[in-house]
């Protein structure tokens, strides 16, 4: 009697459990239809809705409660009641959004199990997350082969798996020592895990839902800039070069959607402009970083820069008016933001070290280091070979003192002219990277031009656009060209030949435009950028004009009527006259002219 009663024991708790997962099933069905724990994806996909909080924040969000842990002895009923529920669970798209929300489950037992010191339990949780994980991405694969919208799960997996990545950057921090070397190898391929998982899934929303998946992807970005950010503060210059090489994969994300899908240059461009501000930010953190580190973010920015120039360049083609707007805005922001560095004086970071004249930090310490060797001196600011009584300067025989490295330098360099040098560096640099989208200017707008579209500017036609935003690059212009150093004049007037031919060439066919100049934009150019603009529109004309004469001889041998202006008159038309506008002190010219 005993044993039958044992046995319908078993078989009722073994009952409960089945209908307990079963019914836990059901609720989770309930829960993904409802989309409480999903984000809601628009009918219209061209469409992004917010999908991450807005703030960046390196602060992971609370785990879900696991309930039972692999250190459990009941922790294989718990399992095994799991299966049963995914078993009781139909439709590709239902199991692709349950084994998400399973994954979450092993992830909070990673982390306990991690905690506790336990690697083994948390490396077969992070077997069973990362099975989870490719089961949930292969499901909605399969549901979004089948024609359903997958999107949401995808998206999901993007945002659980970027707080997952959160979660391990901190879990390190409660792990025992004694556990530590054992678990940083746990965590390490962790990290690995969710960040391909997450990679993956952002692909694979890319298809359906592309600018949502740009969107999350920039928030990812600028989550990676704040990591790397942490990491340079906390002189942890390995963990910085990691991050750097995540925040790439997610750079080149956009570079690749973008391939796929040629209409979304212009979100593409606005992306990167983001991610390269931040980036602008950690390279400047890493001043006091080893050599290896600023280069490989100079490199990463670098690249950068070239995605962006060659979305524009896409843009230009497709829809150049939107091109332009881009680009203006670009320009503005970083015109300003050059011209204020070249009004303030050179940032300092981190931790001063003091000596005897003062605080110097160490960037300022790389400084000048890097300006002895540009200018080849020894190691105390002398020419290279100098002799010193003792074999160094640094004692002072008549005090009977040593003397500090630096405060020797300081003594013998008191107007710190590294500093300068930092800055003329940095300078350059930046204005090298603005020639490259100024070069770029002069082939949207005659784009602009060849498609003959109206730019979408207020009520202004698109000569008046055009004709602005060519005043406007040349005010910007001459505003640097005013603080730069004289060596440093000849890159910007490069760069305002181009708005200034562009300017001309409208006020050729609408002279009229000369008299609405906008209260504030007269611009004053150098007299090399006026004759160079005038040279090289004059040529123009001489070209046009052998064109045309070819042209009308062509036209003659084979007997045809010709009635053309002779060259006298189109060159008289076209050319300017001697002596006009030639005043540096205006950037206004009298020429007029027709057939341009």
């Amino acid at each position: 009697m005993s044993k039958k009663l044992i046995i319908f024991s078993l078989f009722c708790g073994l009952l409960f459990g089945l209908t307990s997962a079963v019914g836990s099933g059901s609720v989770v069905l309930a829960e993904e239809a409802d989309g409480a724990d999903i984000l809601p994806i628009t009918a219209d996909a061209s469409v992004a809705e917010p999908v991450l909080i807005a703030e960046v924040t390196t602060e992971p969000s609370s785990l879900i409660d696991p309930g039972l842990t692999p250190d459990s002895v009941f922790y294989p009923f718990k399992l095994f009641f799991e299966n049963i529920g995914s078993t009781f669970t139909f439709g590709n798209l239902a199991k692709a959004k349950r084994f998400s929300n399973l994954a979450e489950r092993r992830m909070a037992e990673v982390k306990i199990m991690m905690e506790k010191g336990e690697e083994k339990s948390a490396e077969n949780a992070l077997n069973r997350y990362q099975n989870l994980l490719d089961n949930s991405l292969k499901r909605s694969q399969q549901a979004q082969g089948a024609g359903q919208d997958s999107s949401e799960v995808q998206a999901k997996i993007s945002q659980m798996t970027e707080n997952h990545l959160l979660v391990l950057e901190k879990v390190l921090e409660q792990v025992p020592e004694s556990a530590k070397t054992a678990i940083e190898k746990v965590i390490e391929k962790a990290k690995n895990t969710v960040a391909s998982r997450q990679m993956e899934a952002l692909e694979n929303l890319g298809v359906t839902h592309p600018q949502q998946a740009i969107q999350l992807n920039g928030e990812i970005l600028e989550r990676r800039t704040a990591l790397m950010n942490q990491k340079i503060e906390a002189d942890d210059e390995f963990g910085a070069g990691a991050g750097l090489i995540e925040w790439q994969k997610h750079a080149y994300f956009l570079r690749d959607i973008k391939e796929e899908n040629k209409g979304l240059a212009s979100i593409t461009v606005e992306e990167t402009e983001k991610a390269l501000k931040d980036l602008q930010g950690v390279r400047d953190q890493a001043g006091v970083s080893s050599s290896e580190l600023q280069m490989a973010i100079r490199d990463a920015r670098s690249e950068m820069v070239e995605n962006q120039l060659d979305f524009l360049e896409a843009l230009k083609i497709e829809i150049p008016e939107e091109a332009a707007l881009l680009f203006d805005k670009i320009t503005k922001e970083r015109f300003a933001s050059l011209s204020e560095q070249l009004a303030t004086p050179e940032d300092e970071i981190s931790t001063p070290e003091v000596s005897g004249l003062g605080a110097v930090t160490r960037l300022e310490l790389r400084q000048i280091g890097d300006w002895l060797q540009a200018n080849g001196l020894n190691e105390y600011g002398d020419s290279q070979g100098t002799m010193y009584a003792g074999g160094d300067p640094l004692f002072d025989e008549s005090a009977g003192v040593d003397i500090d490295g630096v405060d020797y330098i300081l003594g013998k360099y008191p107007n710190r002219p590294w500093k300068e040098m930092a800055k003329e560096n940095r300078i350059k640099e930046q204005l090298q990277e603005h020639a490259q989208y100024i070069g770029l200017w002069q082939g949207m707008a005659d784009q602009i031009e060849t498609n003959g579209k109206e730019l979408s500017v207020g009520e202004e036609t698109r000569e008046e656009s055009l004709y602005q935003f060519n005043s406007e690059r040349l005010q910007e212009l001459n505003t640097l060209y005013e603080k730069l150093s004289p060596e440093d004049k000849g890159s910007i007037e490069e760069m305002m030949t181009i708005s200034e031919g562009e300017r001309q060439r409208i006020e050729m066919n609408a002279s009229q435009l000369q008299l609405k100049l906008k209260q504030g934009l007269e611009i004053l150019i150098p007299e090399r950028v006026h004759q160079a603009v005038q040279t090289q529109l004059q040529q123009e004309a001489e070209i046009r004009i052998r064109n045309q004469v070819q042209e009308g001889a062509g036209q003659g041998s084979s007997g045809g009527n010709v009635n053309s202006t002779s060259p006298n008159e189109v060159e008289d038309s076209d050319s300017t006259s001697p002596g006009k506008g030639e005043d540096s002190g205006s950037n206004t010219n009298n020429t007029t002219g027709k057939g341009h």
